[in-house]
């Protein structure tokens, strides 16, 4: 009996030891399955606003192609103009103001690149610290080429803004000239009208 007993010890001992091995695994399991939800989440959420983000891309691009096709236009317009041979004080202002603008925007392009840089030079060697088994790893790739199109965009947009600019100064000087000329023909039709 008492043989019966120690085996029966030894096979409850085991159970038990077996049992608490098994909840240890059954509460791990539970664990990553959760982490494999959130990640899901994350990734659902992510590719959202990537097609939200290419959307917008594709909506830039129609409105970049319009604005170059627009410029194309004003800047054939602006040549086929006659060159005026004294500009005015507020023009000549004006043409510094400007040249002072590219040169900012110059500048913060450069602090912009070199921003970037850096980031980039970051994030490799984060990812060389992260085993590629990592969930977080493929979650960083994810944000990193999701940075590299918000990059994108925002290049896109400040290419875009200085196409603006750079319509506005020649709708500008159109109109300055469109003004000058309707003088001139304003005075010459005096002119001949007094004469004739």
């Amino acid at each position: 009996m008492s043989l019966w007993s120690r085996e029966l010890e030894t096979h409850v001992q085991s159970f038990v030891s077996q049992a608490v091995q098994v909840a240890a695994w059954d509460s791990a399991m539970l664990d990553n399955f959760k982490k494999i939800v959130q990640l899901q989440n994350q990734v659902r959420n992510v590719q959202a606003a990537q097609t939200q983000l290419h959307a917008l891309l594709a909506t830039i691009q129609a409105h970049q192609q319009e604005c170059h096709q627009m410029l194309d236009q004003l800047e054939s317009q602006v040549e086929a103009l006659p060159p005026r041979a004294n500009p005015a004080p507020e023009e000549m202002r004006r043409e510094e103001a400007f040249a002072l603008a590219e040169q900012i925007d110059r500048d913060l392009l450069n602090m912009s690149d070199a921003l970037a840089s850096t980031v980039s030079s970051l994030n490799a060697s984060t990812e060389r610290s992260l085993a590629p088994t990592n969930p977080l790893s493929s979650v960083l790739k994810i944000l990193n080429v999701h940075q590299d199109a918000l990059g994108w965009l925002d290049g896109t947009a400040r290419d875009v803004s200085a196409s603006l600019a750079q319509t506005q100064r020649a709708v500008q000087q159109l109109q300055v000239q469109e003004q000058t000329s309707s003088r001139a023909r304003a005075e010459f039709d005096q002119s001949w009208q007094r004469h004739y």
